[in-house]
Protein backbone atom coordinates (compact mmCIF):
# COMPACT_ATOMS: atom_id res chain seq x y z
CA UNK A 1 0.00 0.00 0.00
CA UNK A 2 1.49 3.30 -1.11
CA UNK A 3 1.12 6.72 0.48
CA UNK A 4 -1.14 8.72 -1.82
CA UNK A 5 -3.26 11.88 -1.86
CA UNK A 6 -6.22 13.01 -3.95
CA UNK A 7 -6.40 16.74 -4.62
CA UNK A 8 -10.15 16.89 -5.18
CA UNK A 9 -12.94 14.34 -4.78
CA UNK A 10 -16.25 14.51 -6.68
CA UNK A 11 -19.22 15.34 -4.41
CA UNK A 12 -21.32 12.30 -3.54
CA UNK A 13 -24.23 14.22 -2.02
CA UNK A 14 -26.59 16.09 -4.34
CA UNK A 15 -27.61 18.55 -1.62
CA UNK A 16 -24.07 19.80 -1.00
CA UNK A 17 -23.31 23.33 -2.23
CA UNK A 18 -20.53 23.55 -4.85
CA UNK A 19 -17.10 24.19 -3.42
CA UNK A 20 -16.86 27.60 -5.10
CA UNK A 21 -19.40 28.84 -2.54
CA UNK A 22 -16.99 28.22 0.34
CA UNK A 23 -14.97 31.01 1.88
CA UNK A 24 -11.21 31.04 1.36
CA UNK A 25 -9.27 29.13 4.00
CA UNK A 26 -6.59 26.51 4.73
CA UNK A 27 -8.73 23.88 3.00
CA UNK A 28 -7.85 25.50 -0.34
CA UNK A 29 -4.27 24.24 -0.02
CA UNK A 30 -5.10 20.79 1.29
CA UNK A 31 -5.96 17.58 -0.57
CA UNK A 32 -9.40 16.07 -0.08
CA UNK A 33 -8.03 12.65 0.74
CA UNK A 34 -4.78 11.07 1.96
CA UNK A 35 -3.90 7.42 2.59
CA UNK A 36 -0.85 5.87 4.24
CA UNK A 37 0.27 2.75 6.09
CA UNK A 38 0.97 3.59 9.72
CA UNK A 39 4.53 2.65 10.65
CA UNK A 40 3.81 1.85 14.29
CA UNK A 41 0.68 -0.29 13.95
CA UNK A 42 0.91 -1.57 10.38
CA UNK A 43 -2.70 -0.46 9.81
CA UNK A 44 -4.02 1.49 6.79
CA UNK A 45 -4.99 5.07 7.60
CA UNK A 46 -7.15 7.64 5.82
CA UNK A 47 -8.00 11.31 6.04
CA UNK A 48 -11.08 12.15 3.97
CA UNK A 49 -12.89 15.47 3.54
CA UNK A 50 -16.58 15.14 4.37
CA UNK A 51 -19.48 16.65 2.40
CA UNK A 52 -19.51 19.75 4.65
CA UNK A 53 -15.80 20.41 4.11
CA UNK A 54 -14.52 19.17 7.45
CA UNK A 55 -11.88 16.45 7.64
CA UNK A 56 -12.48 12.93 8.97
CA UNK A 57 -9.94 10.35 10.12
CA UNK A 58 -10.02 6.55 9.75
CA UNK A 59 -7.95 3.52 10.74
CA UNK A 60 -8.54 0.06 9.24
CA UNK A 61 -8.09 -2.98 11.48
CA UNK A 62 -7.36 -6.43 9.96
CA UNK A 63 -9.74 -9.43 10.11
CA UNK A 64 -7.92 -11.01 13.07
CA UNK A 65 -8.31 -7.89 15.24
CA UNK A 66 -10.74 -8.55 18.13
CA UNK A 67 -12.84 -5.55 17.08
CA UNK A 68 -13.11 -6.47 13.40
CA UNK A 69 -16.76 -6.16 12.35
CA UNK A 70 -17.75 -4.52 15.65
CA UNK A 71 -19.86 -1.33 15.43
CA UNK A 72 -18.18 1.59 17.18
CA UNK A 73 -20.99 1.92 19.76
CA UNK A 74 -21.38 -1.82 20.51
CA UNK A 75 -20.05 -3.49 23.66
CA UNK A 76 -16.69 -5.26 23.31
CA UNK A 77 -17.40 -7.73 26.13
CA UNK A 78 -19.35 -10.96 25.55
CA UNK A 79 -21.05 -10.89 28.96
CA UNK A 80 -21.76 -7.24 29.73
CA UNK A 81 -24.30 -6.00 32.28
CA UNK A 82 -23.83 -2.29 31.52
CA UNK A 83 -26.75 -0.10 30.65
CA UNK A 84 -26.99 -0.22 26.84
CA UNK A 85 -29.98 2.08 26.44
CA UNK A 86 -29.85 4.10 23.24
CA UNK A 87 -26.89 2.04 22.05
CA UNK A 88 -24.48 3.29 24.73
CA UNK A 89 -22.05 1.06 26.61
CA UNK A 90 -18.94 2.03 28.55
CA UNK A 91 -17.10 -0.93 26.97
CA UNK A 92 -17.75 0.19 23.39
CA UNK A 93 -14.87 1.25 21.11
CA UNK A 94 -16.29 4.79 21.22
CA UNK A 95 -15.72 4.93 24.99
CA UNK A 96 -12.33 3.20 24.91
CA UNK A 97 -10.60 4.94 22.00
CA UNK A 98 -9.44 8.51 22.62
CA UNK A 99 -9.91 10.58 19.47
CA UNK A 100 -11.47 13.89 18.44
CA UNK A 101 -15.00 13.97 19.96
CA UNK A 102 -15.15 10.17 19.91
CA UNK A 103 -15.73 7.58 17.20
CA UNK A 104 -18.60 8.20 14.80
CA UNK A 105 -18.02 5.59 12.08
CA UNK A 106 -17.38 1.88 11.56
CA UNK A 107 -17.86 -0.17 8.41
CA UNK A 108 -16.37 -2.72 6.04
CA UNK A 109 -13.96 -1.78 3.31
CA UNK A 110 -15.58 -0.85 0.01
CA UNK A 111 -15.11 -4.34 -1.49
CA UNK A 112 -17.51 -5.85 1.05
CA UNK A 113 -20.25 -3.20 0.84
CA UNK A 114 -23.34 -3.14 -1.40
CA UNK A 115 -22.60 -2.08 -4.97
CA UNK A 116 -25.00 0.88 -4.77
CA UNK A 117 -23.34 2.39 -1.68
CA UNK A 118 -21.32 5.50 -2.49
CA UNK A 119 -18.44 6.38 -0.21
CA UNK A 120 -14.98 7.97 -0.26
CA UNK A 121 -13.88 5.82 2.67
CA UNK A 122 -11.73 3.34 0.80
CA UNK A 123 -8.02 2.85 0.21
CA UNK A 124 -6.08 2.03 -2.93
CA UNK A 125 -3.98 -1.12 -2.60
CA UNK A 126 -1.27 -2.71 -4.72
CA UNK A 127 -1.60 -6.14 -6.41
CA UNK A 128 1.01 -7.62 -4.09
CA UNK A 129 -0.47 -6.30 -0.84
CA UNK A 130 -1.54 -9.02 1.61
CA UNK A 131 -5.24 -9.60 2.22
CA UNK A 132 -5.12 -8.21 5.76
CA UNK A 133 -4.21 -4.82 4.26
CA UNK A 134 -7.00 -4.97 1.67
CA UNK A 135 -10.04 -6.20 3.61
CA UNK A 136 -10.09 -4.03 6.71
CA UNK A 137 -12.79 -2.80 9.09
CA UNK A 138 -12.69 0.98 9.38
CA UNK A 139 -13.08 2.96 12.59
CA UNK A 140 -13.37 6.71 12.16
CA UNK A 141 -14.12 10.10 13.65
CA UNK A 142 -15.13 13.41 12.13
CA UNK A 143 -14.26 17.04 12.82
CA UNK A 144 -17.74 18.42 12.23
CA UNK A 145 -18.84 18.83 15.84
CA UNK A 146 -19.48 21.78 18.16
CA UNK A 147 -16.55 24.23 17.94
CA UNK A 148 -15.42 22.67 14.63
CA UNK A 149 -15.53 24.92 11.58
CA UNK A 150 -16.91 23.27 8.43
CA UNK A 151 -16.59 25.56 5.39
CA UNK A 152 -19.42 23.85 3.53
CA UNK A 153 -21.77 24.25 6.49
CA UNK A 154 -20.91 27.95 6.78
CA UNK A 155 -21.70 28.40 3.08
CA UNK A 156 -24.98 26.51 3.43
CA UNK A 157 -26.05 28.61 6.44
CA UNK A 158 -25.27 31.79 4.50
CA UNK A 159 -27.26 30.52 1.53
CA UNK A 160 -30.25 29.59 3.74
CA UNK A 161 -30.18 33.03 5.37
CA UNK A 162 -30.17 34.73 1.98
CA UNK A 163 -33.01 32.58 0.68
CA UNK A 164 -35.09 33.26 3.80
CA UNK A 165 -34.68 37.02 3.51
CA UNK A 166 -35.44 36.99 -0.21
CA UNK A 167 -38.66 35.08 0.51
CA UNK A 168 -39.84 37.72 3.02
CA UNK A 169 -38.77 36.13 6.32
CA UNK A 170 -36.07 38.66 7.19
CA UNK A 171 -38.09 40.23 10.04
CA UNK A 172 -38.51 36.84 11.68
CA UNK A 173 -34.76 36.15 11.49
CA UNK A 174 -33.95 39.56 13.00
CA UNK A 175 -36.41 38.93 15.84
CA UNK A 176 -34.93 35.49 16.50
CA UNK A 177 -31.36 36.85 16.59
CA UNK A 178 -32.47 39.60 19.02
CA UNK A 179 -33.98 37.02 21.37
CA UNK A 180 -30.77 35.00 21.33
CA UNK A 181 -28.76 38.10 22.27
CA UNK A 182 -31.17 38.86 25.13
CA UNK A 183 -30.81 35.34 26.54
CA UNK A 184 -27.02 35.51 26.46
CA UNK A 185 -25.31 36.90 29.62
CA UNK A 186 -23.63 40.27 29.11
CA UNK A 187 -20.18 38.89 29.99
CA UNK A 188 -20.54 35.81 27.81
CA UNK A 189 -18.33 35.65 24.74
CA UNK A 190 -19.19 33.00 22.20
CA UNK A 191 -16.01 31.06 21.36
CA UNK A 192 -15.12 30.87 17.70
CA UNK A 193 -15.23 27.63 15.76
CA UNK A 194 -11.83 26.44 14.56
CA UNK A 195 -10.97 24.42 11.49
CA UNK A 196 -9.16 21.14 12.24
CA UNK A 197 -6.51 20.88 9.55
CA UNK A 198 -4.52 18.00 8.06
CA UNK A 199 -1.77 18.22 10.66
CA UNK A 200 -4.22 18.01 13.56
CA UNK A 201 -6.32 15.20 12.04
CA UNK A 202 -3.20 13.26 11.03
CA UNK A 203 -1.94 13.31 14.63
CA UNK A 204 -5.35 12.09 15.83
CA UNK A 205 -5.35 9.25 13.30
CA UNK A 206 -1.85 8.10 14.27
CA UNK A 207 -2.82 8.15 17.95
CA UNK A 208 -5.94 6.11 17.19
CA UNK A 209 -3.90 3.57 15.19
CA UNK A 210 -1.56 3.11 18.16
CA UNK A 211 -4.51 2.53 20.50
CA UNK A 212 -6.10 0.00 18.16
CA UNK A 213 -2.80 -1.84 17.82
CA UNK A 214 -2.49 -1.89 21.62
CA UNK A 215 -5.93 -3.51 21.83
CA UNK A 216 -4.73 -6.26 19.49
CA UNK A 217 -1.44 -6.76 21.37
CA UNK A 218 -3.27 -7.07 24.70
CA UNK A 219 -5.31 -9.97 23.35
CA UNK A 220 -2.21 -11.82 22.11
CA UNK A 221 -0.15 -11.73 25.31
CA UNK A 222 3.59 -10.98 25.64
CA UNK A 223 6.04 -12.24 23.04
CA UNK A 224 9.75 -11.73 23.68
CA UNK A 225 10.91 -9.63 20.77
CA UNK A 226 9.77 -12.08 18.10
CA UNK A 227 7.66 -11.63 15.00
CA UNK A 228 4.05 -12.79 15.02
CA UNK A 229 3.41 -15.09 12.08
CA UNK A 230 -0.22 -16.11 11.86
CA UNK A 231 -2.32 -17.84 9.26
CA UNK A 232 -5.43 -15.81 8.55
CA UNK A 233 -8.57 -16.89 6.71
CA UNK A 234 -10.54 -13.99 5.25
CA UNK A 235 -13.98 -14.28 3.71
CA UNK A 236 -13.90 -11.87 0.78
CA UNK A 237 -16.01 -11.24 -2.32
CA UNK A 238 -14.08 -13.90 -4.25
CA UNK A 239 -14.38 -16.53 -1.52
CA UNK A 240 -12.04 -17.49 1.31
CA UNK A 241 -8.46 -16.25 1.06
CA UNK A 242 -5.64 -17.70 3.12
CA UNK A 243 -2.96 -15.19 3.89
CA UNK A 244 0.20 -15.09 5.99
CA UNK A 245 0.70 -12.15 8.26
CA UNK A 246 3.86 -10.94 9.92
CA UNK A 247 3.45 -8.02 12.29
CA UNK A 248 6.35 -6.49 14.21
CA UNK A 249 6.23 -6.74 17.99
CA UNK A 250 5.91 -3.23 19.40
CA UNK A 251 7.30 -2.28 22.79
Amino acid sequence: MKTKSWRRLPPLKKWVLPRENWDAGPWDNEPDKVQWLDVFSGYPCLIVRGPMGNLCGYVGVPPFHPWYGLPYNRCTLPMCESDEEEGYCQHSPDCIIDCHRGLTYSNHCLELRPVHELSNIWHEVEPGDPAHIKLVWWFGFDCGHYMDLSPGLVAMARWANTMARESGHGDYLDELEAKVREMRPMDFEMPEDTYKDMEYVGACVRRMARQLRDIYDQTRGPIDGRQRDEGVQIQGPQGTVRDRLTLPIIG
